[in-house]
């Protein structure tokens, strides 16, 4: 695993003997830090105080606490990479994922992106792994513009699925990776499969399925989708919201829709 940084704002909710490791080895390295400088200190000033004569009768006691201090301050440096990189060794996949949602929520991209970046190298077949390094890999696609995460990412979904992960989340996103791949028509598909399955889908499958028939030059159906989400706006509490997304993109929809008519 690459060499990073652990973001101290991801440390909050990661698991105790983990946390406790990484404060433990940033402690440690201070004695270290202290006892050196401390020898340069008394090493060097009475040195740099001395005449020419005894200047150089001290000379060899001089190099000789040189490098024992150097040797303090260069164990005390090692110490603080190890506090970088051990802990991260042991990081499960939720414990990269939990890093990287309170870094995003903290506004933190570059944390974010490099705890994203662990976790998906992480090598793992359970379905809830799965989904949290496909989740990842589209935070890096979406958010930090490396497209080349879509296609890692839809892969990675497919597996979750195939080891029989039910989330409605993992299909939707399963489609938002399809559309950004432009394979427009299999990500409809997907979409009414989650609407037609479940009680109660989410919003977010009407978008997705909406904008994939945008996108695939379908603007009638598209128009219906949109329509069929605004009869539905009711059963969520964000209805106002949702109406509002609704109107502004049958708007465009609908100036579109003029413009190839005309």
């Amino acid at each position: 695993m690459k060499t990073i940084e652990i973001p101290e704002v991801g440390l909050v909710s990661v698991r105790p003997t983990v946390r406790t490791m990484y404060y433990l080895f940033r402690l440690a390295a201070w004695p270290f830090f202290v006892f050196g400088v401390f020898g340069l200190a008394v090493t060097l000033v009475p040195f740099l105080k001395a005449s020419n004569t005894e200047g150089a009768e001290m000379l060899p006691r001089v190099l000789i606490g040189c490098a024992l201090a150097g040797a303090f301050l260069g164990v005390g440096a090692l110490i603080r990479l190890t506090a970088r990189v051990l802990p991260g060794r042991f990081f499960l996949p939720a414990d990269w994922f939990i890093i990287m949602l309170q870094a995003i929520n903290n506004n933190r991209q570059q944390a974010a992106r490099e705890a994203a970046t662990a976790l998906t190298k992480h090598q793992t077949s359970t379905a809830p792994d799965l989904l949290m390094v496909a989740a990842a890999q589209q935070f890096l696609a979406d958010d930090c513009g490396l497209s080349e995460y879509w296609s890692k990412s839809l892969s990675v979904l497919d597996q979750a699925i195939q080891q029989g992960s039910k989330s409605i989340e993992a299909k939707l996103d399963r489609a938002l990776a399809l559309q950004k791949l432009s394979r427009f028509e299999e990500a409809i598909k997907a979409c009414e499969e989650v609407i037609s399955s479940t009680e109660d889908p989410t919003p977010r499958a009407y978008f997705l399925k909406a904008t994939s028939l945008e996108e695939a030059g379908r603007l009638d159906s598209a128009l219906t989708t949109w329509e069929n989400l605004e009869s539905a706006a009711s059963r969520w509490d964000n209805a106002d919201q949702i109406l509002q997304e609704v109107k502004q993109h049958k708007e465009t929809l609908l100036k579109k829709r003029e413009i190839n008519h005309a």
